[in-house]
């Protein structure tokens, strides 16, 4: 599977900011909601996120990185990061 640019934006959102809500993602990368959903769809097909219902709201799901996914895809954010166009090859 290949992630798209959004995708490594919002997994590195999220590797930074911890758990977010979709509206959380969507204002602190500046992403449409819909671009932020598309998103957390490929991330949660490749297991690099994880998603879990709000116990005040149950409306909302919080998502957070899936360390060990990242770890054994060797996934280096940093290095994603400084690059323009980006697409990651998951196998």
């Amino acid at each position: 599977m290949t992630l798209p640019k959004s995708a490594i934006v919002v997994l590195d959102t999220l590797a930074e900011d911890g758990p977010l809500t979709t509206r959380e993602i969507s204002d602190k990368s500046d992403l449409a909601m819909r671009t932020v959903n598309f998103a957390l769809r490929k991330l949660r097909k490749c297991d690099l996120c994880k998603g879990y219902p709000d116990l005040m709201d149950t409306r909302l799901n919080y998502y957070v990185v899936n360390p060990e996914k990242m770890r054994l895809y060797q996934i280096d954010l940093d290095r994603w990061r400084t690059m323009g166009r980006v697409y990651l090859k998951i196998a």
